[in-house]
């Protein structure tokens, strides 16, 4: 045998033993402790997954540390800027380089995440308009009260809530986008939707609406934060809540 070959033959088994050693090495620790892992960098598709919670995922090309697909998240969630151009991005391969860390709480969607990682598209990405922040939207200067219905279905995870805001000042007047008048969160679980009014407005009244029936909300005692429970039964539910604007 040639020393040439011999060379190439010694190569390709030192680097078919050392790849998976690198890989691990990138991995989180599986200690059960939060510490991420060494940077790495990771390749796949850009999906947004616009279901009840919304959420952005990495479908990677090729599984990495037992992951078949990564959740992209951000310091800022889904009202920073980066959230909203990752989201333009969906369908597109992309690399994004990032520490590995294991997803802590049920708010996540996969079992480990990369937060504010470097997010590389392809060239041959063409990008989607980006969103604005609705949850910022101008509001009207005048508006002193007004009402917002949120509707979901607990069961149905691929169905995104929905809403409408309208005026109560004097009549009823359509007020858009809904999701500038408050600010929905659901609990890990996604089995308790909460909600609140928008800045310098303050709650004063609320209901919700379950399998038909009206009552009041969660946590209303002292007129907290008011909240809808899951229904025992699969199908739509909704809360209103009725602001009215702070004074100075």
């Amino acid at each position: 045998m040639k020393s040439g070959f011999r060379i190439a033959l010694f190569c390709a088994a030192w680097l078919l033993r050392s790849a998976p050693q690198t890989l691990a090495q990138n991995c989180p620790p599986d200690d059960g402790s939060l510490s991420p892992g060494e940077p790495t960098t990771v390749t796949g598709t850009i999906r947004d997954h616009n279901g009840l919670r919304g959420w952005i995922g990495l479908q990677l090309s090729h599984p990495v540390c037992g992951q078949k697909e990564l959740e992209l998240t951000f310091i800022k969630n889904d009202t920073s800027a980066k959230y909203r151009e990752t989201t333009a991005l969906d369908g597109c391969k992309a690399s994004v380089t990032g520490r590995l860390e294991h997803s802590p709480t049920a708010y996540y969607a996969t079992d480990m995440f990369i937060e504010d990682g470097n997010i590389k598209p392809d060239a041959g990405c063409h990008p989607a308009h980006i969103q604005p922040d609705l949850s910022k939207a101008p509001i009207p200067s005048e508006l002193r009260t007004y009402k917002v219905t949120v509707t979901l279905n607990f069961a149905d995870g691929s169905m995104p809530m929905s809403g409408a805001a309208s005026s109560t000042d004097s009549r009823t007047n359509e007020l858009t986008p809904w999701q500038a008048y408050v600010e929905p969160e659901l609990n890990g679980g996604q089995d308790l939707l909460w909600v609140s009014c928008r800045d310098g407005f303050h709650l004063n009244d609320a209901f919700t609406q379950i399998e038909g029936k009206q009552a009041k909300p969660e946590n209303w005692l002292n007129k907290q934060t008011p909240g809808l429970s899951a229904p025992d039964k699969p199908g739509l539910s909704s809360i209103t809540i009725t602001c009215v604007k702070s004074t100075k």
